[in-house]
């Protein structure tokens, strides 16, 4: 594989397929989440975010399972289908949401590939040009896909709280819907799932908060969206987010028509000032 380390959680009964990928991969290359059922794999899964979730066709309450982990995460999801009869728990795990199959008994070599490849189509963080954003006390390197805090420490972000900080900075001074943060990061299916943007951004702003963040705050107005605020000449000019990588932008904001500061009311639902 040619990316850097790669997080996997495997959900399998037997846990022959994690056993697998400990005993053959270097631990620097790949790390291994292991959970034998459903319930220890959706903890797991909240927990640490993986890259990439393989979970075993033959797990119990599969019908529950497939779709409330698309809810959680947008990891890519690799089913492992039996080594006889596959055809059809292939046909139902790709229906209830995986993204790929791989059979059993597991080739290695088609194992990783497979991986390296959703992973590649997956894109969880486009190439752009060298650019570096200033949010507040931090700074963001989109060419390391790091935060830096500023004694020059990395930030640790898992893959989701570093796309919706990168939605939140491209358009910072904006409010972003909530339908529009779900259409964007999880897919239009998930559009009314707002528990799903409130969890997470309560994750992240845990980790700014204790990273020192004073001044940049993401403010939530509800029924409508959240809005990253940060005080002027903290943050980083509209002309330099334009420049950015029009690939990159389109990308990260897909269906976004976010909604101007401007056209806020002068005072949220509280009661308090907008400015």
């Amino acid at each position: 594989m040619t990316r850097g380390r790669v997080v996997i959680l495997v959900i399998d009964p037997s846990g022959a397929c994690a056993r697998l990928l400990r005993r053959e991969t270097a631990p620097e290359m790949v790390r291994v989440l292991a959970a034998l059922g459903p319930d220890d794999g959706l903890a797991k899964l909240a927990e640490d975010d993986p890259d990439i979730i393989l979970v075993s066709s033959d797990l119990p309450n599969l019908r529950d399972f497939l779709p409330m982990a698309r809810r959680m995460s947008h990891a890519p999801i690799i089913a492992i289908a039996p080594p006889l009869h596959w055809q059809r728990a292939v046909i139902d795990a790709l229906s209830l949401g995986a993204d790929a199959f791989v059979n059993s008994p597991i080739d290695l070599d088609v194992l990783l590939a497979l991986v390296e490849a959703q992973l590649r189509r997956a894109g969880s963080v486009p190439e752009v040009p060298q650019t570096v954003l200033q949010l507040g006390e931090l700074t963001m390197d989109f060419t390391r896909h790091a935060v830096f805090t500023s004694n020059g420490e990395i930030l640790p972000l898992s893959r989701m709280e570093w796309t919706l900080l990168s939605y939140f900075v491209l358009h910072q001074g904006y409010i972003l819907t909530y339908s529009d943060i779900l259409t964007h990061i999880w897919g239009p299916e998930y559009r009314d799932e707002h528990h799903l943007v409130h969890d997470w951004v309560s994750r992240l702003r845990r980790k700014l908060r204790a990273a020192g963040l004073r001044d940049a705050v993401i403010d939530n107005f509800p029924g409508i969206g959240y809005l990253l605020r940060i005080p002027s000449g903290r943050g980083t000019s509209r002309k330099t987010l334009a420049n950015i990588d029009a690939g990159w932008q389109q990308r990260l904001k897909k269906a976004l028509d976010a909604y101007p500061i401007a056209d806020l009311p002068e005072q949220r639902p509280n009661g308090s000032k907008v400015g």
